[in-house]
C-alpha cells in the first residue's frame, strides 16, 4: 500500500481511539484525552525497582526462574478499563494493524536503548490453533514478527500450541496445568535455539504459566538466555 494511499484513507476513514471511540491524534491509536491515560499508565512506578513501567525490567513472582528480565509498556489490572488493555484488544481481538505497530514501537525503542539487536532470535507464546483459524491471526506473532523486524533481529516460529482449553477462567493451578501440556517445539525450530539468547513475546503477562511452560520448551532446547517481552504485565490487583 503506498504513502499516498494511506493517507487518502486516513482522511476518508479517519482512524478512532481504541478506548473511546473519538478521533485519535497523530498516533492513530488514542485521541488526546486516552493519550494522556496511556502515558500516566506507563510512567506509573513498579513497587519493586522505583522505576517507570517502561524502564522497569523486574521479572513478576509467576515468571521467575523463567525469564532474566520483563520488557513491559504498562501495568495490567485484570477487569479494569484501561487504556493498555484497550490496546491489546485491539490487537488480540481485532488484530488492527495500528495496534501491532504502535506497541512494537514502543518495545522496539525498549530494546535498543538496553542495546538488544540482531545477534538475538525474537519468538513468541502461540495461540491456539483454533483461535487462529477463526480468527486468522496470532496477535503475539504478529507483534514479535514486528518487533523483530525494527530491530533488525530474525523472527522464528518455534513452538507450536495444542491447547483445547483457554487460560482465561482457569485457576492459577489449572493456568499451570493447562499450559504444561499446550506447548511443543515446532520441527523447523530443532538446531536454531541452542546457545541463542531468546526474546520471548506475549501481549499479556498474567499468573506466568504461558511464559514458564514455553521458556521451558526453549531452555530444553538449549537457549541460553531468555527475556519475557510483554504489552502489559498483571499487577496483580483485582
Amino acid at each position: 500500500m503506498s504513502a499516498a494511499f494511506s493517507a487518502l484513507m486516513r482522511a476518508v476513514f479517519p482512524p478512532l481511539c481504541v478506548f473511546c471511540g473519538d478521533l485519535a491524534d497523530e498516533n492513530g491509536i488514542f485521541c488526546p484525552h486516552c493519550t494522556m491515560r496511556w502515558e500516566n499508565e506507563t510512567h506509573l512506578l513498579c513497587p519493586v525497582c522505583g522505576k517507570s513501567e517502561m524502564l522497569c525490567r523486574c521479572v513478576p513472582a509467576g515468571a521467575v526462574g523463567a525469564v532474566s528480565s520483563a520488557y513491559r509498556l504498562a501495568p495490567y489490572y485484570p477487569g479494569r478499563r484501561t487504556a493498555a488493555a484497550a490496546l491489546i484488544y485491539a490487537l488480540k481481538d481485532r488484530g488492527e494493524r495500528r495496534a501491532v505497530d504502535y506497541a512494537a514501537r514502543a518495545i522496539a525503542h525498549q530494546l535498543i536503548s538496553d542495546g538488544v539487536g540482531s545477534d538475538i532470535i525474537v519468538t513468541n507464546a502461540p495461540r491456539r490453533a483454533d483461535k487462529i483459524r477463526s480468527r486468522g491471526f496470532d496477535q503475539s506473532e504478529l507483534l514479535a514478527r514486528a518487533a523483530a523486524k525494527l530491530i533488525g533481529a530474525k523472527y522464528v516460529r518455534t513452538m507450536k500450541s495444542s491447547a483445547k482449553t483457554d487460560q482465561k477462567g482457569l485457576s492459577a493451578a489449572e493456568r499451570v496445568k493447562n499450559a504444561e501440556d499446550s506447548y511443543s517445539l515446532t520441527a523447523s525450530a530443532r538446531g536454531k535455539i541452542a546457545g541463542r539468547d531468546i526474546l520471548l513475546v506475549d501481549d499479556i503477562l498474567t499468573s506466568g504459566a504461558t511464559t514458564r511452560a514455553c521458556a521451558g520448551i526453549l531452555y530444553a532446547a538449549g537457549a541460553r538466555d531468555i527475556r519475557g517481552v510483554y504489552i502489559a504485565v498483571s499487577s496483580g490487583e483485582g
